[in-house]
């Protein structure tokens, strides 16, 4: 039996979310499908010790009033516990789950030319699925849900457990053992200054040592934030108006242009405040001009050099000559990461491409270096992050106007109109993903910003008699080489890491993210919708 709907949703984070109860209100008949067992996105799959969110409470979260009018957080910095508590009450509050289905990881989703709609295919397994038809299709896998593994040689001869953070299970201990952790993202951070203080010795792998910021952790009373909440409104709105979507932006001096004191009294000034703030809320060109940036780089390795006792642990980690520019590899927050790293219990191995130290095959014991030294381990993690913004879309079998797989369209790299839709795939959306605001956002504030958007562009067809759409092909190279000029004009665009795309082998090196801020992307899409939905083609029923 196939069941029909308006709109089918795939995934249960918070785009998905948003769209379900949406176009609800709005009289779709709308499903959604997830292959987790519950809500929560990217908080189903990283549950590994330490993890937790690195955006400020209320900003992560949805704006909806009967949700937030009736939650308190217990901290400034969530973990993933108390985010699973937060989408239950989510759940709770707009009675969501009558229209989910869980445990269904979704196969396949093909658009039939002859009937204008989209065919989805969902189940625990490939033999055992369900078949829904739709109008609309809405991708809501966010940016970071196909982990990164990489090829070590000999990963079948070790003997031990190798976990990646994103495919953790709460019963792994790691206590008294001998663990490695691969990798200095967020994950390898947060995984690392946790376990460090329960493990039996904990060597950690740098390539390239992570510029991460103070978190400034602090618990929050619930009759502080009653207190708050008038304001509420104004700080929900307020995300779209800055460039990451905080409740704070640039500084709009230039950094040479104030003395050296004043420079390092701002310095001093956001890096107290902890989290984010000395990464997005400084000077504005310091991610434009290289001897700007210079001066952050300089700041960080002092600030975190003194926290370091071990000189060669240092400058592993914080070394003098900068290993790039700071803040155009995402930094990471942390606790008490550093003072962990300063055990002695610890050892810091530089893994540097060529380097004596790299690891040279994994053993039936352990890790055994280029140097021939062996290091014993029961446990190996690996920290090594995602196939961002366009790994999720490989893992299923989308496919567009005349069966083009979307895996063939963006085998040189993806392209896109407005970091939602693609020509070619007509009634397709997909949402914090490729060319969006994404990675240099907090997430809920881009989400809503272009569910909202997505959501008026459905409501306009239905109300207009319009089947079905599809992107113009010039429309989508003109945006595509808007997102490259924004980028180029940026220290981003010259990042080594996921940024571009960068940490995975082969994958085509593109800008993956609006670079130009959130206020800028509200007023395009804003001009897009008020010229009729410029640059798409809209075809009467």
């Amino acid at each position: 039996m196939t069941e029909h709907y308006d709109v089918v949703v795939i995934g249960g984070g918070f785009a998905g979310i948003y769209h379900l109860y949406m176009l609800r209100k709005l009289g779709f008949n709308t499903h959604l499908y997830d292959a987790a067992s519950d809500f929560g996105g990217i908080w189903r799959l990283n549950c590994y010790p330490g993890a937790r969110v690195d955006s400020e409470v209320p900003l992560y979260g949805l704006s909806f009033p009967e949700v937030w009018k009736s939650w308190n957080f217990s901290c400034k910095y969530p973990d993933y516990k108390e985010l699973r508590h937060y989408f239950n009450h989510l759940d709770d509050k707009l009675q969501l789950r009558k229209d989910c289905s869980f445990n269904h990881r979704v196969h396949s989703a093909h658009w039939d030319d002859s009937k204008q709609q989209w065919t989805v295919t969902a189940g625990p397994s490939k033999d055992k699925t369900v078949t829904a038809t739709a109008q609309h299709v809405i991708f809501c896998l966010g940016f970071a849900s196909k982990v990164n593994i990489p090829k070590i040689p000999g990963m079948d001869k070790f003997k031990g457990q190798i976990i990646h953070t994103g495919e953790w299970e709460e019963s792994i201990d790691c206590s008294g053992k001998k663990v490695a952790v691969i990798g200095t993202g967020a994950s390898g951070i947060q995984v690392s200054q946790e376990i460090g203080q329960v493990v039996d010795r904990l060597t950690v792998f740098v390539r390239t040592p992570n510029l991460a910021l103070p978190m400034r952790q602090q618990k929050l009373e619930a009759s502080a934030q009653e207190a708050f909440k008038d304001i509420y409104p104004e700080i929900f709105d307020k995300r779209k108006k800055t460039f990451g979507g905080f409740h704070y932006d640039f500084d709009p001096r230039a950094t040479l242009s104030v003395s050296a004191e004043e420079r390092e009294r701002t310095f001093e000034e956001l890096w107290a405040r902890g989290g984010f703030h000395f990464w997005l809320e400084t000077f504005h060109d310091l991610y434009a001009d290289k001897d700007a940036n210079k001066t952050a780089y300089d700041f960080w390795q002092k600030k975190v050099a003194q926290r370091i006792q071990d000189p060669k642990k240092r400058e592993i980690l914080c070394p003098e000559e900068w290993p790039h520019t700071f803040g155009t590899v995402r930094p990471s927050l942390e606790q008490n990461y550093y003072e962990v790293m300063n055990q002695d219990n610890v050892e810091i191995v530089s893994i540097k491409r060529g380097g004596e130290e790299g690891i040279k095959e994994l053993t039936e014991k352990g890790v055994l270096l280029n140097s021939g030294r062996e290091i014993e381990l029961d446990q190996i993690i690996l920290a090594t992050g995602f196939d961002t913004h366009t790994g999720g879309f490989k893992q299923i079998d989308i496919r567009g106007k005349n069966g083009l797989p979307l895996t063939d369209k963006w085998a040189q790299g993806c392209n896109s109109l407005n970091g939602l839709n693609t020509a070619k795939f007509p009634n397709l959306f997909f949402l914090y993903g490729p060319h969006g605001p994404t990675a240099y956002s907090n997430g809920p504030s881009t989400v809503e910003v272009q569910a909202e958007w997505v959501c008026e562009m459905i409501k306009y067809m239905r109300d207009n008699q319009i089947s079905h759409f599809d992107v113009q092909d010039e429309a989508e190279a003109k945006f595509g080489e808007h997102i490259n000029e924004l980028s180029a004009k940026t220290l981003f665009h010259e990042s080594h890491g996921w940024y571009m795309g960068r940490n995975i082998p082969g994958k085509p090196v593109q800008a993956l993210n609006f670079t130009g801020g959130i206020p800028l992307y509200v007023s395009e899409l804003a001009e897009c919708r008020k010229e009729g939905y410029k640059g798409y083609d809209l075809v009467k029923a």
